[in-house]
């Protein structure tokens, strides 16, 4: 079975990337995420990390599941309803001018969260937790702060309120985050 995705950033909820892979869409999209030794830099590893930088995260969304067969045909009938595509456009490759469809995942996703809350870039806010969390880009990946836990939640990503978020974010800004998940005890953080 392949599977036909679709990459979307937080910022906007809109898909600017659709691609497939007769393997999993997670490994794919960490191939993305890396630039990779002998290859150029892509038009879509160069948005993920800009958008990284902007404090917004980039997901992959399934679109359709299909034969490893028919995937191709699949993959180009989805890179036709979506505008402004990273894409290398093809023969067949265009948008149809007709409005996107909505991809559930990618709307209940947009749903749970507020991004870059009150325009502090990197804070976001969970809705359904009524807790925040930080989201810092390292200059190669992206991270959560630590912070405390939530009720019903394993992991201390989160904040109780934007105050304790920004100042987290900020006391970060001197360029070293302090980490016990490194094995030099430190983590660059860029981009903040």
């Amino acid at each position: 079975m392949a599977e036909v995705y679709g990459l979307y950033s937080g910022r906007d909820g809109k898909i600017r990337y659709v691609g497939q892979t007769t393997g999993t869409r997670d490994v794919r999209f960490k191939e993305h995420q890396r630039s990779q030794v002998g290859r150029f830099i892509t038009a879509v590893y160069t948005w993920i990390h800009d958008e990284w930088k902007e404090g917004y995260p980039v997901q992959c969304a399934l679109l359709e599941r299909c034969s490893d067969n028919a995937r191709l045909d699949v993959e180009r009938e989805w890179i036709t309803k979506f505008p402004d595509l990273f894409n290398e456009r093809k023969r067949g490759y265009r948008w149809h001018r007709r409005k996107p469809p909505v991809v559930a995942e990618i709307r209940d996703y947009m749903g749970r969260f507020i991004f870059n809350t009150g325009g502090f870039r990197g804070i976001h806010y969970w809705r359904d937790l009524d807790r925040y969390s930080v989201f810092v880009y390292t200059g190669r990946y992206w991270e959560w702060l630590p912070g405390d836990g939530a009720p019903g939640w394993t992991g201390d990503i989160w904040f109780p309120d934007r105050t304790l978020a920004l100042k987290a974010r900020d006391d970060i800004a001197i360029g070293f985050l302090i980490s016990s998940k490194t094995p030099h005890g430190r983590t660059r953080i860029c981009g903040i």
